[in-house]
């Protein structure tokens, strides 16, 4: 499940660009960057360093959120051409929910309430966002 999250970001991340100070990226450049910051966190938040536990553990879910809230900080300093800009503060309003739902999943794990099934927010992407994400990744 944490590797679907980290999916998921990394799904979301390209789907669209950004807000930040300073020069606008190009859009090869956004998405490359955005691809980079993604790609960084992934294996951060599948284990965070120094955390010995798994989804569920108390101290693991708090790991997982704060380098979820930097992996989302980066994006959020990647400056999108103004083609792209509206379309990545979209994408960046959508992060909020994947870690609301983790922490959702996480709170009943830990309460031991049973997950029954879990619906990360890639698969919520209309078929829209799906090619616009295949071909950010494909240019």
């Amino acid at each position: 499940m944490k590797s679907v999250l980290a999916a998921a970001v990394a799904a979301a991340a390209l789907a669209g660009p950004a807000l930040a100070a300073g020069p606008a990226l190009t859009h090869g450049q956004l998405v490359t960057r955005a691809d980079a910051i993604c790609v960084r966190y992934d294996s951060l938040l599948a284990a965070p360093p120094g955390i010995d536990g798994e989804l569920g553990d108390p101290a693991y879910d708090r790991a997982w959120v704060r380098l979820f809230e930097r992996q989302r900080a980066a994006l959020a300093a990647l400056k999108a051409p103004a083609r792209d800009r509206a379309a990545y503060a979209r994408l960046l309003r959508t992060i909020p929910a994947i870690r609301d739902a983790f922490q959702a999943l996480t709170g009943a794990i830990e309460a031991g309430q049973p997950v029954k099934s879990w619906r990360p927010l890639s698969n919520r992407l209309r078929a829209s966002e799906r090619m616009a994400d295949n071909a950010a990744r494909a240019s």
